[in-house]
């Protein structure tokens, strides 16, 4: 779930034709597979589309579906229950070269009934959600225009319900990016950046966990002229995984996936990675706590989705790409039967 880096390309590399029945099929009815937490969604190309939609994977890399048709979607969240997906919903025109009024919706698995969440306001974005446990409220990011090409989009924290009835900030003006709630609902995790303020540039960027009740905020890895983000909670809560990357990065192109206690303490390396134009980011845990899906770059040009088993580093790749039509982003994996109440 985490910083968005969209590439622009008018290419397809799946069909939409019978988008219904064939999540339908994938999901095996709707109830069985759900339990399963076999399923990943990410962000894919579509025929016509420019920008994005939103896809459905097995945990394999097989069978992969179509959910949005003919609309820019990003940014997929799962429900605790792994019934319902929360989305940033992309505005037309513009929105290509700017990010302008997105707003967060959600849809049934199946990519049917969807209700859009935040209130549209003019010249200002609703992006990036993140569910409560409870399933009853998600977090997002709120800012004004940006460049799509942005290399990390930022925004104040706030909350919202489901319905959409109810909407507040939980950090002030502060910018950051990537939230991530807690298993525990507790804290919300975050990506914060240090901005050079004479020019717009991120030259740091660290992980903290903000308190939900209070809204306080507390840092849990920092590292001076570092860069690290995409923080994704285990499934027990017990643990952060994290992106790490340095200003040499874009250049040789090394960075690295860690793991850290929840209290700060314990880091681990979990993979030193080689990467091109974007990546390891956007990291999400399996339903058992045993592996991570993340997004990378195999080449320049495009973005893909692989997956490293956390005790062992050894990586498998779900989708490959050589181009940018080909690109994938932002996996995401559904929750597993024993997370749904």
């Amino acid at each position: 779930m985490s910083r968005r880096r969209v590439r622009i390309a008018t290419a397809a590399i799946v069909s939409v034709l019978g988008v219904t029945l064939a999540a339908f099929a994938l999901v095996g009815g709707g109830q069985q597979a759900v339990a399963e937490g076999d399923l990943i969604a990410f962000s894919c190309k579509e025929q016509g589309n420019p920008w994005y939609a939103v896809c459905l994977m097995r945990s394999d890399g097989s069978e992969r579906r179509i959910l949005t048709e003919r609309v820019a979607a990003t940014d997929p969240a799962w429900s605790p229950d792994g019934r319902q997906i929360a989305l940033t919903w992309h505005e037309t025109g513009s929105e290509f070269q700017r990010f302008t009024e997105d707003d967060i919706s959600v849809m049934d698995v199946d990519g049917s009934n969807v209700r859009q969440v935040t209130t549209q306001r003019p010249g200002e974005s609703s992006f990036d959600p993140a569910w409560s446990p409870d399933g009853g409220v998600l977090a997002f990011l709120r800012s004004g225009e940006v460049a799509s090409e942005s290399p990390m989009r930022l925004g104040r924290l706030s909350v919202a319900s489901v319905d959409g009835a109810s909407i507040r900030s939980l950090g002030g003006s502060a910018l950051v990016a990537d939230p991530e709630w807690s298993p525990d609902g507790r804290e919300i995790a975050i990506t914060v950046p240090t901005v050079r303020a004479e020019v717009p540039t991120v030259r740091n960027a660290d992980i903290h966990v903000v308190d939900v009740a209070t809204g306080r905020r507390r840092a849990l890895v920092t590292t001076p002229d570092v860069f690290e983000s995409s923080p994704a909670w285990s499934p027990d809560g017990s643990r952060l995984a994290f992106a790490r990357w340095r200003p040499a990065t874009q250049f040789d192109g090394k960075a690295s996936i860690h793991v850290v206690g929840r209290n700060g303490s314990g880091e681990r390396l979990v993979l030193a990675h080689q990467h091109y134009a974007s990546g390891p980011v956007n990291l999400s845990w399996s339903p058992n706590g045993e592996e991570l899906a993340f997004e990378t770059s195999p080449s320049v040009l495009c973005s893909a989705i692989s997956v490293v088993t956390v005790d062992t580093g050894a990586v498998r790749r779900l989708t490959t790409c050589a181009r940018v039509s080909e690109s994938v982003l932002s996996p995401a994996w559904q929750p597993s039967a024993e997370r749904v109440g």
